[in-house]
């Protein structure tokens, strides 16, 4: 179950990051329609949530799973997810007046929140991925390879670069 569930979760995770990157793009570019778009993904991530919410919950009301551990670790997850997709959509207000008012931002200030959008982002991508290797189980009959390819699609291409240049 456990397994399962946090591989259901991998969707959610990557919507929560289109919903950092949509919300960043309505930042950068001053982009109302980025910030539709990121209330649009805010509704189904809560919904989506909230149904994990309810099936881990029921698990944990049942006797034969008291105090199971990995139940708990699970509804722990679930709620660092609701508060980081809570904290995207605390940041629409100020987007929003933001760009509402024209308000201009030091360049400096721009790479400052820009940096934090791209360490909230990859540790998500990191959290996705992990989701993809927890599958790695007989019963599923999912292998290493099928993982990899899993992780391949969230990678982006990098340069290859001369050590020598470092």
């Amino acid at each position: 179950y456990y397994r399962t569930t946090l591989a259901a979760l991998s969707p959610t995770v990557d919507n929560i990051r289109l919903v950092i990157g949509a919300t960043r793009q309505a930042f950068n570019r001053s982009s109302l329609a980025e910030l539709e778009e990121s209330k649009r993904l805010q509704d189904i991530i809560t919904l989506d949530l909230d149904e994990f919410f309810e099936e881990v919950e029921l698990a944990q009301a049942e006797k034969a799973n008291e105090g199971n551990r990995y139940l708990q670790k699970l509804y722990g997850v679930l709620g660092h997810l609701e508060h980081i997709a809570d904290e995207m959509k605390r940041l629409g207000e100020p987007i929003q007046r933001k760009i509402k008012e024209s308000t201009l931002i030091a360049d400096k200030d721009y790479f400052h929140v820009n940096d934090l959008f791209t360490h909230v982002k990859g540790l998500l991508r990191g959290l996705a991925d992990s989701f993809d290797l927890v599958l790695l189980d007989e019963s599923s009959h999912y292998s290493l390879i099928d993982a990899v390819e899993g992780l391949k699609c969230r990678a982006q291409p990098f340069e290859a670069r001369n050590p020598s240049s470092l």
